[in-house]
């Protein structure tokens, strides 16, 4: 793809992630994977800490598609950066599943 080309496309694929359409975020996460699969490591490097939270935030997306999608995107990341992508991302995942419990446990608690 070229140095040129990744710097306008990262932030309209973020965008799109936000978007009310889950066939339009699905379509993120594939396109972040193709950009993956036919960039070098070294790009895909430069861009990692824009691509690390929108992978996280697809990863969490309420549509099950969406997750699915974003969950092979995140496996052409792991591929691409290695173990970066575990770091980055799961610590925060856990994190949030862990308030979200937490926060069930608490509801449930005054329901009782």
């Amino acid at each position: 793809m070229g140095e040129r080309v990744l710097p306008e496309i990262i932030p309209i694929l973020e965008k799109g992630l936000e978007s009310d359409q889950p066939d339009q975020r699905q379509g993120v996460c594939i396109g972040l994977s193709e950009i993956m699969a036919s960039t070098s490591k070294d790009m895909v490097l430069t861009f990692v800490n824009s691509l690390v939270p929108t992978v996280r935030k697809a990863l969490c997306d309420p549509l099950p598609e969406v997750r699915q999608a974003a969950a092979k995107t995140f496996d052409s990341l792991h591929s691409t950066v290695g173990g970066r992508a575990l770091d980055d991302i799961l610590p925060a995942m856990l994190n949030q599943l862990v308030c979200f419990m937490l926060n069930q446990l608490v509801s449930f608690h005054f329901v009782i």
